[in-house]
């Protein structure tokens, strides 16, 4: 696949684990001609340094796009043009403005090569399953009464190792190891989901998927349990997670955008792997050896950690202006399904704490909000166009 890229096509590279495999291939190959594109979002983001030395390793050349604060106001103002639907992952505004910045500085580039979905397919995430397996063996009746702490304390105001246990189990007392991706701390907290619909969601997680695993020999439930939680990664990140930061934008400008870790051939060859060699206590332990004895181990084992320029886009005047009309607004186009009050509390809790999941949950309300609004604009306008 790789090795039939038509020239000048490229690969977002970060110098971890998921795009170095990349682009290991794509140096055996000696496909010097794709364009290694490092998104560099602050002084504090250690990817400029890491990508700089893989690809010395690689000897591959390598371009950085830089985050400028003053590209805000655009990606904001352009949501529903680039997103054909509300998609709400926290790497939604990197992943757009990573590829804006692309195009800007290499121009035509027909094909972009995103590293996503190795960690779901070869089960690197799968210490964190490991670790949540311990919870899930408290009884329910316990995790609920530390969930429901969680609630009652206001401990989202603060993340320290004291707290970590109760947002933990806020997630275990929602859903079911299966279906663990799907739990979210500020259900109760700043929105209600109906028991009804609860159990629906975990029905089509669990009981209506099961089918995929019908002749799978299974040597243990927990190890199923697993296998189940894999698959539906896969499914969740293939159909709606890794490409679609990006997507639209790109197919706007005439680039295909490819996931190579998708590729129904590298899919075929995960799932003929024994299970007992892609399970680990070390996050990415398969992939890891993939890279050896290529890259050098302090390189491979260096910990990357996306830095991601949360106050810079809160703060930003049209974000603001975006949030006190939409987010804050009696009116807004979300304001019967969130408690706006909560919303506006943690909103203003901001610069005392803000990690990913607060961002997160932030960016669901910010950007559906304004993804509605700007739909209803855009059908007005064109509404106004065909009467004249």
């Amino acid at each position: 696949m790789l090795g039939e890229l038509p020239e000048s096509s490229s690969l977002f590279f970060s110098g971890g684990i998921d795009s170095t495999l990349i682009a290991l291939r794509l140096s055996e190959l000696k496909r010097t001609d794709v364009n290694m594109v490092n998104y560099v979002s602050g002084p504090n983001d250690i990817s400029d340094y890491l990508a700089s030395q893989v690809a010395k390793h690689l000897n591959l050349p390598i371009n950085k796009v830089y985050f400028n604060p003053n590209d805000i106001p655009d990606i904001l103002n352009n949501i529903i043009r680039d997103y054909s639907y509300p998609f709400v992952d926290a790497s939604t505004f990197i992943g757009n403005d990573l590829a804006r910045l692309t195009l800007k500085k290499l121009g035509n580039t027909p094909v972009i090569l995103d590293g996503s979905g190795a960690d779901c397919i070869f089960v690197g995430d799968m210490p964190i399953y490991l670790k949540f397996d311990k919870l899930y063996k408290v009884p329910l009746v316990a995790q609920k009464a530390i969930s429901e702490a969680y609630k009652t304390f206001d401990m989202w105001k603060s993340y320290t190792p004291l707290i970590k246990p109760f947002r933990a189990f806020r997630r275990t007392a929602l859903m079911p190891i299966q279906s663990l991706e799907l739990g979210c701390i500020f259900d109760g907290i700043t929105y209600n989901i109906p028991d009804q619909i609860l159990n629906n969601l975990k029905g089509m997680y669990t009981d209506n998927i099961s089918a995929l695993f019908e002749g799978y020999e299974e040597n243990t439930k927990r190890l199923n349990d697993y296998k189940f939680t894999s698959v539906l990664n896969v499914i969740k990140a293939s159909s709606s997670g890794s490409s679609a930061k990006s997507y639209d934008f790109l197919r706007r400008n005439g680039v295909k955008l490819v996931c190579p870790f998708f590729d129904p051939k590298v899919l075929r060859l995960n799932y003929s792997i024994p299970w007992d060699q892609k399970t680990s206590e070390e996050p990415k332990a398969l992939l890891k050896k993939m890279l050896v004895p290529q890259i050098p181990q302090e390189l491979i084992n260096f910990p990357k950690q996306a830095f991601l320029p949360i106050h810079e886009i809160l703060d930003n005047e049209v974000m603001r202006d975006y949030i006190d009309t939409l987010v804050f607004n009696q009116n807004g186009p979300l304001c019967e399904f969130f408690d706006i009050k909560t919303v506006r509390r943690i909103f203003n809790h901001r610069h005392k704490h803000m990690d990913a999941d607060f961002f997160t949950h932030l960016w669901i309300i910010i950007f559906t909000s304004i993804w509605i609004e700007q739909l209803k604009t855009s059908f007005s306008s064109k509404y106004q166009s065909a009467i004249k």
